[in-house]
């Protein structure tokens, strides 16, 4: 090698070093690892600023980026570690037994968290922003509506969507469970997303493979709830919805 050659290599060393301090040092980029124990790459999202102004932390969704239209309740997985537990999944048709009742999952709502304050104001509270409470009940706040990205201006607006519906559970295993169990599922913050009164009423208590979001982009993340906390309480899943879950996990 020439000295020439020599000279040019050292160059080309000490700019891939730079270069790589550079990378490393950008605030953008951090590393996630995901309960499966695969560490991924992933940015560090505009809405983990709101924070602190949210009042609850706040939960990046696993393949979009704009803010704060990609949040999930906490505890939701990623993508990778969603599709290990949809295979994990017990598949079988909806129950045949007593007609489902809403009454069978107890008032809406409770207190199960004994904090207080019922679970429909705890989620308004760590949702929204810009809230005003006159004790536990949440009377001003807005959102971004997750499902459609909507900007809605008042709690009066907003309903509390089951992500799970209560229907959809007592088709597969909860007519079996005790009421307690119920009670708990139904205000398991888990699965609780607050969106337009119109859109969760439409929605009704349809399961994936006949109802998603209207907005593409959280296809995703709802798939994901369903899949985490039908794994949690062991809930069955058809075939066709099984199709429906993996199909929306092709978007994340």
């Amino acid at each position: 090698m020439t000295r020439r050659d020599l000279r040019a290599a050292l160059v080309v060393t000490a700019l891939l070093v730079l270069a790589a301090g550079l990378i490393a040092a950008l605030p953008g980029l951090t590393r996630l690892t995901h309960s499966a124990g695969t560490p991924v790459p992933t940015a560090t999202y505009a809405a983990d600023a709101l924070t602190g102004r949210l009042g609850a932390p706040v939960v990046p969704g696993t393949h979009h980026r704009r803010v704060p239209h990609d949040r999930v309740p906490a505890g939701t997985p990623g993508a990778g570690m969603g599709r290990v537990l949809l295979r994990q999944l017990i598949v079988a048709p909806h129950e045949q037994g007593p007609t489902y009742r809403r009454d069978e999952f107890g008032t809406a709502w409770a207190d199960t968290d004994h904090n207080r304050c019922d679970t429909r104001n705890d989620v308004l509270a760590a949702w929204l922003i810009d809230i005003q409470t006159r004790g536990c009940s949440v009377i001003e706040g807005q959102l971004v509506d997750p499902y459609t990205g909507a900007h809605l201006v008042h709690p009066s607006t907003i309903d509390i969507d089951h992500v799970v519906s209560l229907g959809d559970a007592w088709r597969s295993g909860a007519a079996r469970w005790s009421k307690d169990r119920r009670i708990e599922f139904a205000n398991d913050p888990r699965h609780l997303v607050p969106v337009s009164a119109s859109i969760n009423r439409s929605k009704g208590d349809k399961p994936a493979e006949t109802w998603l979001p209207p907005d593409p982009a959280y296809h995703c993340d709802y798939a994901l709830i369903i899949i985490a906390t039908k794994h949690a309480y062991r809930l069955t899943v058809t075939t066709i919805e099984r199709n429906a879950l993996d199909a929306a996990l092709m978007t994340c």
